[in-house]
């Protein structure tokens, strides 16, 4: 039985703790976590209790995984109840639809994560994602809309919100990891790969053949599992110095090979710790995990099918012109 996480984020420009509804903590394994409270105001707050209403505006996806996200909805609305605090509510709102689509997953092997989110987002692969619904939550004359659905794997979900108050709850197994700086969620493959690695790669002799000055002496190629619609390559160094043990989980494919100094990494599918020197080399696979660290200082060559992270900036405008002399 996969374990789960209940990830909510509610941004707003001043925090402060809610009152009203409250989510409850079920025992199925299910974990709650509010990364920012926010502040009432008087404009989210009815005189009086009113019963909330949802409403299925629009929906996309297979049948058989809209109608599962359609009861779920029914049956947030239907534990809410009557309440005075709109703000509350959609937290609430959101917190239960997305549990209890995880708890009626359709297809538990493809669907790692339920999403409800009321802004804007992109995700990497639109092919993995399924019973896509917008839901419209009404209290009184208030009301937000939401997009509800579930996220196969792999993927990633990028959250878009720029400003205001904003909802946003994922439930997710433990394939999932959530950063809780962009509130964006990775989805891995089933089981983590192991990594591959060839030890002293860069100290193969390779012989020329007669009357030929160089040759190309391929040693590795495996085909693209990143979940990016865009194609990518970047390339950059690495460098590891003593100090905390740094984690990598791959949603894309990575080669490194090391230049100088030593770099210890872990293989988390295997359990091993492989000490790589200067000319060894190491290639992670989408769905790998690893952990690196040195007792000295290391310094390696990467490529990556991922987008550019940080540049560095003493690199930038160093291209050579392209410009005929």
């Amino acid at each position: 039985m996969p374990s789960f996480t209940t990830i909510v984020a509610a941004i707003a420009g001043c925090s402060a703790i809610v009152n009203g509804a409250a989510i409850p903590t079920e025992s199925t394994g299910l974990q709650t976590t509010t990364l920012h409270r926010r502040q009432v105001t008087k404009e989210h707050h009815l005189s009086k209790r009113e019963p909330v209403t949802a409403a299925i505006l629009t929906a996309a996806g297979t049948a058989a995984v809209t109608a599962v996200v359609t009861q779920a909805v029914n049956a947030a609305v239907s534990f809410i109840g009557d309440i005075s605090n709109f703000d509350a509510g959609r937290e609430a709102f959101t917190v239960q639809t997305t549990e209890a689509m995880m708890a009626n997953n359709p297809d538990p092997a493809r669907f790692q994560a339920a999403a409800c989110y009321n802004q804007g987002f992109t995700v990497a692969d639109p092919a993995n994602i399924d019973g896509q619904s917008s839901v419209e939550f009404k209290l009184g004359l208030l009301n937000t809309d939401y997009e509800c659905m579930y996220i196969a794997a792999p993927n990633q979900f990028f959250t878009e919100g720029d400003g205001g108050l904003i909802n946003l709850s994922f439930t997710h197994t433990d394939r999932c990891t959530f950063d809780p700086e962009t509130a964006d969620l990775t989805l891995s493959n089933n089981k983590i790969v192991p990594l591959t690695i060839i030890k002293g790669a860069g100290h193969e002799h390779i012989p020329i053949p007669e009357g030929e000055c160089a040759i190309i002496a391929d040693f590795h190629s495996v085909k693209s599992q990143s979940a990016h619609s865009t194609p990518y390559l970047t390339t950059g160094f690495y460098r590891v110095v003593p100090g905390p043990t740094r984690y990598g989980e791959y949603d894309y494919e990575e080669t490194k090979y090391v230049l100088k100094g030593q770099i210890d990494i872990t293989d988390e599918a295997t359990g091993k710790t492989h000490h790589l020197v200067a000319g060894d080399w190491a290639f992670f696979h989408v769905g790998s995990k690893a952990q690196f660290s040195t007792k000295t200082e290391g310094v390696a060559f990467y490529a990556v099918t991922r987008p550019m992270n940080d540049g560095h900036p003493n690199l930038v405008g160093r291209e050579e012109s392209t410009s005929k002399l």
